[in-house]
């Protein structure tokens, strides 16, 4: 399944321009339908029951291009943790989970710098098939595909409300 994005230009000031114009938004919410009511600027939202977060598909960008501390509108990466409880969640997305072996191949970190200790690669991954594949994303069925970093990805953003 793929998402169709649309842009927004009431953001352009806010976010980077690399890449497309669009950009990922959690809350924390109660319910599905408080979610709908606090996530103004859905084309689409994703409900996750487990951590009762909104997620709007809202960024994409090279990955190696956003600044995950945005602290000037408060924004920042979201990092998929390092727990299996979430992974179902994000079946359906082409993402970009901030997981990369750019310092060390093979061995993968998060933008943070903390060591990546739960994983989900599939049979033949991570495949580094050109020396470029350093990005992890969360693709179709949940599992993990190293990728080029120059490549185009959904991000997720989360925002404490």
């Amino acid at each position: 399944m793929d998402v169709i994005l649309t842009r927004d230009v009431a953001f352009d000031n806010l976010l980077p321009t690399t890449g497309y114009v669009n950009y990922m938004e959690t809350k924390q919410c109660d319910s599905i339908i408080q979610c709908a009511a606090v996530c103004v600027f859905c084309a689409g939202l994703l409900y996750n029951q487990n951590t009762g977060t909104c997620h709007l598909l809202k960024a994409r960008l090279y990955e190696t291009s956003f600044d995950r501390n945005r602290t000037d509108i408060g924004w920042g990466l979201f990092i998929h943790n390092n727990d299996i409880c979430d992974t179902d969640f994000w079946r359906c997305c082409k993402t970009w989970i901030g997981a990369n072996d750019q310092d060390i191949e093979g061995v993968f970190q998060w933008t943070n710098k903390e060591n990546v200790t739960y994983v989900n690669w599939p049979s033949g991954e991570p495949s580094s098939q050109t020396s470029a594949e350093d990005c992890v994303r969360i693709c179709d069925r949940g599992v993990w595909n190293d990728v080029d970093c120059n490549l185009i990805s959904n991000i997720i953003c989360e925002k404490d409300l």
